[in-house]
């Protein structure tokens, strides 16, 4: 069935536009009819929509990249020993996703195009953007397993790979369980395969390996974006680097030797177990217990966060003082995109560590609506705040 421009343009002119709607828009580009252009006008079309689709998508990216650090953050923080292994995991977590978002901004500058990061700030409790994952609600909360749950459906493989016993035994319903969740989101799209048709835009963008359409301006370079993207090497590079490091390679969990995928050390908490790969018999083998932390008992920070008349003088300034910086952060990561270059992402990366120290401390001061549960930070962004 052939699709008519007008249905294309109208998903490509949505500021926000839904994975699911930019998927369905892809498939129907290769396809659809241009009437009665000229054989060599509809290619041009065809070529400029995919140009279109490649730009919403990456914008679509980065900010799916940037929404899944302040969960993971919150998490982290929650952990009362930051030596535990638990918390190094989930630090090592949340320092990749930066990188995530730096190559995908990169990507998005190769074709001229200045990242939106300040723009589309995500807002908690609230879905992922670009429609990710539909139906899945994502907040701010310390660490639980429930918290978890949702940590492995973000980071989600398209197929995972098989676990030793005793993790398999049947009946045994104390383990994660993709399968339930899958029939709970009926459509839904791994990150990785959205990654995939980006790859398959690019290379119907830039045909030429000899003379690359690709800008290398206004990209950043250096130990926090691994990738300046000159050309398709650089583009495949970066995408399976972000695949590999979220949810595993093809029939692999690991994204380096050694080291598990995002996927699967969320996996080792959840289930208390520590896995290690083994690629004769091509199986994760339980190796050790893993023990889960002790950690502050953060409250789901609620809808558009604590408000001023609600909570204690002492409260307000860490979640203000918190919102400062992190509105800090927020600007030097624009900037680094705009005219701030890799010092602006140094500045951002120091910055992204130093809220810690009003995060902690909120996490110690119970709340007072019961059950023994504490504050915690609520990420809110001061757009009028704009300098770096």
């Amino acid at each position: 069935m052939t699709s008519h421009p007008n249905e294309i343009a109208a998903i490509l002119g949505l500021e926000s536009p839904s994975l699911k709607q930019l998927l369905e828009c892809k498939a129907q580009i290769s396809e659809q009819s241009f009437g009665r252009l000229s054989k060599e006008d509809a290619g041009k079309a065809r070529e400029q929509q995919n140009l279109d689709w490649l730009k919403k998508s990456l914008q679509a990216a980065i900010t799916l990249e940037f929404a899944t650090i302040p969960p993971y953050l919150s998490a982290l923080w929650s952990i009362k020993d930051e030596l535990h292994p638990v918390a190094k995991s989930i630090r090592e977590v949340a320092q990749e996703e930066m990188l995530h978002m730096a190559l995908a901004c990169n990507m998005l500058a190769s074709l001229g195009v200045t990242p939106q990061i300040n723009t589309a700030v995500p807002t908690y409790p609230g879905s992922l953007p670009g429609g990710v994952h539909e139906g899945l609600i994502v907040g701010l909360q310390g660490l639980t397993k429930s918290v978890l749950k949702t940590f492995l459906w973000i980071e989600r493989p398209v197929e995972g790979v098989p676990i030793e016993q005793p993790y398999a035994e049947p009946g045994n319903n104390t383990n994660f369980r993709s399968g339930k969740l899958k029939e709970a989101f009926k459509y839904d799209a791994t990150i990785g395969e959205f990654y995939d048709k980006i790859k398959e835009a690019f290379h119907i963008y830039d045909t030429d390996p000899k003379n690359s359409k690709l800008i290398p301006d206004r990209q950043i370079a250096g130990p926090l974006a691994w990738a300046v993207i000159r050309n398709l090497d650089n583009v495949e590079y970066a995408i399976e680097l972000i695949k590999h490091q979220g949810e595993g390679a093809d029939n692999n969990p690991e994204e380096a030797k050694g080291f598990l995928s995002h996927f699967y050390r969320f996996l080792e908490v959840y289930n208390e177990q520590q896995y290690q790969w083994n690629p004769k018999k091509k199986v994760l083998e339980v190796v050790g217990k893993l023990e889960f932390p002790e950690v502050w008992p953060m409250a789901e920070v609620p809808a558009g966060g604590y408000k001023k008349e609600d909570v204690s003088e002492e409260v307000w300034y860490y979640l203000d003082e918190f919102d400062n910086t992190y509105t800090r952060l927020v600007n030097q990561l624009q900037g680094a995109w705009t005219l701030g270059g890799q010092a602006s992402l140094i500045r951002a990366y120091e910055t992204m560590f130093e809220l810690e120290k009003y995060a902690k401390p909120l996490m110690r001061i119970r709340t007072p609506f019961g059950g023994g549960e504490t504050y915690g930070p609520c990420f809110r962004y001061k757009p009028d705040q704009s300098t770096t």
